[in-house]
């Protein structure tokens, strides 16, 4: 692991990252990690491609840092590493999330749901702050029909395990108010890959007898980036593990 991060910053967001040489788009993080009252924590979740020497390169920044899995784990995995990473000290009134690392959500809006949250409104009446990819007028949500309709059918059939599931469960960019629950979501490695987003919140409502109170604020913008077809046997696991959650859910 390679650490050259800030401990005093209040907020801390953790990047995973699975072969993204070819893709990384590097003006978009060399903007994003300028502001040095953020840390920023990438985790190469075992890439294969030159994405740790470009990791390496950002973790020069004394608000970066870079931790490794040596083989891949998933994205849930990857993000809980670093969650448990980023709150590991106990730090006071920290705030913590996660962010795809592709480019997919514009530096105004990362920029602005971290105003949001460390503004001081949101915090004594929600645990969390979720982006959602709403199609409002004036915004500009792209995503493929495909996973458009794909995410509807899922969020069907989890609303008949966890009622209280928020409109966008699947968005790659949340923030957390840190606190002990919070942590007791992340102890255990997640069941899923595909859903360890629903995961915490079923392990939420186990630990702190209520559901997690989430605050879903509409992005401005979200682009589709590509990441390749969803072949048969990923659909497989897809469907596997949406029965997975429910069985969860169904027996918290």
């Amino acid at each position: 692991m390679t650490n050259s991060s800030n401990s005093s910053s209040k907020v801390r967001m953790v990047v995973p990252c699975y072969n993204e040489a070819e893709r990384w788009p590097a003006e978009y993080w060399a903007e994003l990690t300028a502001d040095p009252s953020v840390e920023w924590v990438f985790v190469d979740d075992g890439s294969v491609d030159a994405t740790r020497s470009i990791l390496d390169g950002i973790a020069t920044q004394s608000n970066c840092s870079v931790i490794t899995h040596s083989k891949n784990k998933g994205k849930g995995e990857a993000v809980r590493t670093g969650l448990n990473h980023v709150l590991a000290d106990g730090a006071e009134d920290l705030i913590v999330g996660f962010v795809d690392c592709d480019g997919s959500f514009t530096v105004y809006d990362v920029q602005r749901f971290i105003r949001l949250a460390t503004d001081g409104v949101l915090r004594d009446k929600f645990d969390a702050v979720w982006s959602a990819r709403v199609p409002l007028s004036g915004r500009e949500i792209s995503r493929s029909t495909t996973r458009s309709i794909a995410g509807r059918i899922i969020r069907r059939v989890l609303r008949f395990a966890y009622p209280a599931l928020p409109f966008d469960t699947q968005v790659g960019f949340k923030l957390f108010f840190a606190d002990p629950e919070l942590a007791a979501c992340l102890q255990e490695p997640f069941s899923t890959r595909w859903f360890f987003d629903v995961e915490m919140l079923i392990r939420w409502s186990r630990h702190a007898g209520s559901t997690m109170r989430v605050w879903e604020e509409p992005l401005m913008s979200c682009l589709d980036v590509p990441r390749g077809a969803i072949n048969v046997r990923q659909y497989r696991r897809i469907i596997g593990e949406l029965f997975t959650v429910v069985r969860t859910a169904k027996h918290k």
